[in-house]
């Protein structure tokens, strides 16, 4: 579940929508909480329509805090629209939002209460998911670039958003987690996939307080064609303080990206995990987004990085 406050994130340098699902492209900055975590039990898939039902006393929550997690979800409710067709269309521009079937109005509010041990923020950045409308994504603007200019006036605005405005809302949200006091501000990670996971290595490397990063298919669709971004990263991994993985599926784009950073990372002696998984899906855009195609693929070893990794010193 998300926790925010809409005037710290109205006084960042651009209002970051939150939501409690991740998106492409989309940044998420786990704060490990200051309480410990009960001990992990085994996981629980419930058949459809048979969910146990417990009270929150019997698993180790409080009533009151959960209640007040409910009523701010509910009055920080999304305020886009509730019919699916016209919120398809707003979507339409984005990477990965083909709508491939009938569409249906939006139910009421709902949602997860993750329970982890971590605080968890997602920002949608400017143009994307539920930041559309403050600017232009940082796809369509590539785009843009590409149809005007070429392949190098893209890779150049790609530098100029991760240089400038995509890193300045990725520090906005650190920033948010470290004013919170329920947030251990020394044990704070990134999680990124795609261009997030190359926004969340360039991140690191100048928030070197930053303990871990994981990076889905980070700089995986831009490697080969764009050398000014791959050196940045080499840069920036050899900058950083944080342990680093790096994972694809086998089918992304390109493995070549994670494959060289964890090289780099290797030579220099910095902790790292790479990982190549098997294909997901059929095409190179299912292995791309086996991030949220299939998290089951990669949770464990995600989890236990984030354990090993943001643990107290």
């Amino acid at each position: 579940m998300n926790h925010s406050d809409s005037k710290s994130l109205m006084s960042a340098q651009r209002c970051l929508t939150l939501a409690a699902w991740l998106l492409a492209a989309a940044t998420l900055i786990a704060g490990q909480q200051r309480l410990s975590s009960p001990a992990p039990r085994p996981e629980y898939f419930p058949d459809r329509w048979s969910w146990e039902q417990r009270k929150p006393e019997e698993v180790g929550m409080s009533s009151a805090r959960l209640q007040e997690v409910v009523e701010f979800a509910a009055q920080n409710e999304a305020k886009t629209h509730r019919d699916g067709a016209e919120l398809a269309q707003m979507l339409a521009g984005e990477p990965y939002n083909e709508v491939v079937g009938p569409t249906m109005s939006r139910g009421p509010n709902s949602g997860l209460v993750l329970r982890h041990g971590y605080i968890v923020l997602v920002l949608f950045r400017q143009g994307v998911g539920l930041s559309i409308g403050q600017d232009s994504s940082d796809g369509d603007r590539m785009a843009q670039a590409r149809l005007s200019g070429g392949q190098h006036a893209r890779n150049e605005t790609q530098l100029e958003l991760l240089d400038g405005s995509e890193l300045a809302q990725a520090q906005a949200g650190v920033q948010y987690l470290r004013e919170r006091t329920d947030v251990d501000r020394q044990r704070i990670g990134l999680l990124g996939h795609s261009l997030g996971g190359s926004l969340s290595l360039l991140l690191a490397a100048r928030d070197t307080s930053i303990r871990v990063v994981v990076s889905f298919g980070g700089a995986a669709g831009s490697w080969e064609d764009s050398p000014d971004l791959r050196a940045r990263l080499v840069v920036a991994v050899g900058q950083t303080r944080a342990a680093v993985f790096f994972n694809h599926a086998a089918n992304d784009y390109s493995t070549a990206s994670g494959t060289a950073l964890a090289a780099e990372m290797k030579r220099l002696g910095r902790p790292h995990l790479l990982r190549i998984y098997p294909a997901v899906g059929q095409s190179s855009r299912d292995g791309h987004n086996m991030v949220y195609r299939d998290p089951s693929v990669w949770k464990s070893d995600v989890v236990a990085f984030l354990s090993q990794h943001l643990a107290r010193r």
